[in-house]
């Protein structure tokens, strides 16, 4: 019972890993004041949360179980590590616009916390 709930858990997290991966492609692609960011930060809250499940659900498995995830497990790191780096590039892009006007420093910082933690 326990190894389904995480295997569902491991297809919710796949599924939406997928999702951010192409909503944070798009947003490379557009320009930072075009970015919608109300979803940006959405996407990166459910982001964190569903890690933290995902960590949780590690911690169920069995060794066994986990070992023989491993594949799957490397292919969901990568995506995560493409995920990273699409962030960090979005992130690139909005600091330097931002310390242009001197009105937004302080949203140029909460972003800047924001994405560190992403």
């Amino acid at each position: 019972m326990i190894t389904e709930k995480v295997e569902v858990w491991l297809e919710e997290f796949e599924k939406l890993q997928k999702e951010h991966l192409e909503f944070f492609k798009r947003c490379t692609k557009t320009p930072p004041e075009k970015i919608p960011l109300e979803e940006l930060y959405a996407r990166l809250y459910e982001r964190r949360r569903l890690q933290a499940r995902f960590k949780e659900a590690l911690k169920i498995l069995s060794p066994e179980k986990i070992s023989s995830l491993l594949p799957h497990l490397e292919k969901l790191r990568e995506r995560e590590r493409q995920i990273k780096d699409l962030v960090e590039k979005i992130r690139s892009g909005f600091l330097p616009r931002m310390r242009k006007d001197p009105a937004s420093e302080l949203k140029r910082k909460a972003l800047r916390d924001y994405l560190r933690y992403a």
